[in-house]
């Protein structure tokens, strides 16, 4: 009988049409479903693909001021696709954020001063220190990969840092100096999903 028809149906608030307003709270039970079933309520669209495109998820659990910034203003310029109008400026930062992770992880275990070590050199009897920076950063801990990282990050890092020697560096360098290389969104969507494992070992502190 009509008296005994079902009265949970949600029905959509009238207040709802026609508006473009993002409603987070004025969910339906059928999108609110945690079997895994199939409610017919498509997800709403969000600012950017999944899987991970860029480094839209990164977060940093380190007490340390640079790494937290450039962490944060990656992110944003990732979740909000950014990256094309400012492909430059995300460059700079991802560049940034590598040396200074990699440098972090050198000074937690301890090798900085084998690090500094590394960069001096003898030439006519004489004794010079090449500048500190990523392309010899990357160079040293790819030499002491297993001093650096936990033995179950090393396989990871390594891999990480040969696809940045080998295809990255270049670039990464044209940004602050050398010959100019035109940033792009496509440059930074290749350097992302070489060292974004990386970058997440080191800032969660578990590397």
């Amino acid at each position: 009988s009509k008296e005994t028809e079902t009265k949970d149906k949600v029905d959509a608030d009238p207040q709802d049409k026609g508006s473009d307003t993002p409603k987070e709270k004025t969910v339906t039970k059928e999108s609110e479903d945690k079997t895994g079933k199939n409610t017919g309520t498509k997800p709403k669209g969000t600012t950017h693909k999944n899987p991970v495109k860029y480094f839209e998820d990164l977060k940093c659990s380190i007490e340390n001021q640079r790494l937290k910034r450039l962490t944060t203003e990656l992110r944003e310029l990732s979740q909000k696709n950014r990256t094309d109008k400012f492909a430059a400026s995300a460059s700079m930062i991802t560049r940034g954020l590598l040396e200074s992770c990699l440098r972090y992880q050198v000074e937690k275990k301890g090798k900085i001063g084998d690090y500094k070590k590394s960069l001096e050199y003898e030439k006519d009897g004489k004794i010079f220190v090449s500048q500190e920076g990523i392309k010899n950063l990357v160079t040293f801990v790819l030499k002491n990969v297993e001093d650096i990282f936990e033995m179950s990050n090393v396989k990871n890092a390594r891999l990480a840092l040969e696809q940045v020697s080998a295809n990255h560096l270049s670039y990464l360098n044209s940004i602050v100096h050398d010959a100019w290389t035109d940033p792009t969104e496509g440059k930074i969507h290749n350097i992302a999903g070489d060292i974004r494992e990386l970058l997440r070992a080191i800032l969660s502190d578990s590397a």
